[in-house]
């Protein structure tokens, strides 16, 4: 079912929400009230995933986190009492979420004839099999198989008659209707599982989305109506590229270079284990290595930067409508804090078809975003972004 800006509603009095981000290894909630002037984070908290949770192949296994989650809702409503939130918004991420935007076009047999809100419900439902057809096509194409995958959400990005953008059509008159249809997918288990828990914790799902797709609504704002950029979302076990093509939101895709990968080639290059390693990693992260340690650590991951930006490279020359690779890059998540990682967007460049393009590369903060109030005084990294662009972008459909 397609959401659009036809269904959008503004917030009338306070509402409390609890909004997830659902990342590849943790889950980050947010408590929030929604009042008519903006969005107040109030409390917040992440929960890592517990190492029995997933399957052999990376899927949350059903009811593994339903405990770990209660138990977080009543931390937070604990913390802040009187406050008692009825419903949620979920956003998923990391490996396995991937969303692109199609552009469609349809014909009417009759186009002297006004559209009617019944035609028009006929025609996004003949649109949205479309979309979800070109989608289905695409990942059948990279992946092999189409069968367990399941759309997170299909918005209505723009709508054309005859050329002409238009709010709604119903009333008008016209020939050719073009859509620009945004739909997102993930594993039919992982999104099954994460909804099922949420929906044990007593709270009404208003909004469930790909988490990667509110931030890019967030940096088209920052980088204006006809501009473009990149976001890259590293998380622990993967990293999200996401695309904006003067003004208009291409999509995102995800690759399996990120955190852990750092971790695990400086268990394997220092001879260190896993727990050293990431002790390791976060040491060198916040500078309290010694200098030798610094050193050794600094080869490894300058090493790993340099897979993760020839993933990044790869996914956008093969990014699906992107004639141009843009030059404004925007870093988030945990990894994008790691000494090198940020650094190395500013003074990297890379060839396509047409061009040279020099990079510009700078961490995203929430300092860059408006619409809140932080009454945690502790939203001030990019590993805080992917959660907080989750709450603003569901204000107008609480």
């Amino acid at each position: 079912m397609f959401f659009s800006k036809f269904q959008k509603k503004s917030v009338k009095k306070s509402v409390p929400a609890l909004v997830f981000d659902f990342g590849s290894s943790a889950v980050k909630v947010l408590l929030c009230v929604y009042t008519p002037g903006g969005v107040e984070v109030l409390d917040g908290q992440k929960l890592k995933y517990p190492q029995d949770s997933f399957n052999s192949e990376e899927r949350i296994i059903e009811g593994s986190i339903n405990v770990q989650l209660m138990e977080v809702k009543k931390n937070l409503l604990a913390r802040n009492e009187g406050i008692f939130p009825k419903v949620a918004v979920v956003g998923l991420g990391g490996l396995n979420v991937n969303g692109f935007t199609s552009v469609i076009n349809y014909r009417r047999a009759n186009a002297d004839k006004k559209i009617t809100e019944i035609e028009f419900k006929n025609i996004l439902k003949r649109v949205e099999d479309r979309a979800d057809q070109i989608m289905r096509k695409m990942i059948n194409w990279e992946t092999g198989t189409d069968e367990n995958i399941r759309l997170i959400n299909s918005e209505v990005l723009k709508l054309m008659v005859n050329g002409y953008e238009t709010e709604s059509p119903v009333g008008t008159v016209g020939e050719k209707l073009t859509f620009e249809v945004y739909n997102s997918y993930t594993h039919r288990e992982n999104l099954d599982t994460v909804l099922g828990a949420v929906k044990t914790l007593g709270l009404d799902v208003v909004s469930a989305t790909a988490t990667c797709y509110t931030v890019l609504r967030t940096v088209r704002d920052i980088v204006g109506e006809n501009g473009s950029g990149v976001l890259i979302d590293i998380g622990a076990k993967g990293s999200e590229v996401g695309v904006i093509d003067r003004g208009r939101i291409l999509g995102h895709s995800s690759f399996e270079v990120a955190g852990d990968a750092f971790t695990n080639s400086i268990a394997e290059d220092l001879s260190f284990d896993t727990e050293q390693a990431e002790m390791a990693k976060l040491g060198y992260s916040s500078g309290k290595l010694s200098n030798a340690q610094m050193k050794d650590v600094r080869e490894v991951v300058a090493s790993d930067c340099k897979v993760l930006f020839s993933g990044v490279e790869l996914v956008l020359k093969e990014f699906p409508g992107l004639e141009e690779i843009p030059a404004k890059f925007f870093l988030i998540g945990g990894g994008s804090l790691l000494p090198g990682v940020s650094s190395l967007w500013q003074s990297a460049s890379v060839s396509d078809e047409t061009a040279p393009v020099e990079f510009q590369g700078e961490l995203l903060e929430p300092k860059k975003l408006t619409g809140y109030i932080d009454k945690t005084g502790k939203l001030n990294s990019p590993a805080d972004i992917p959660v907080l662009a989750l709450a603003l972008d569901s204000f107008d459909l609480i």
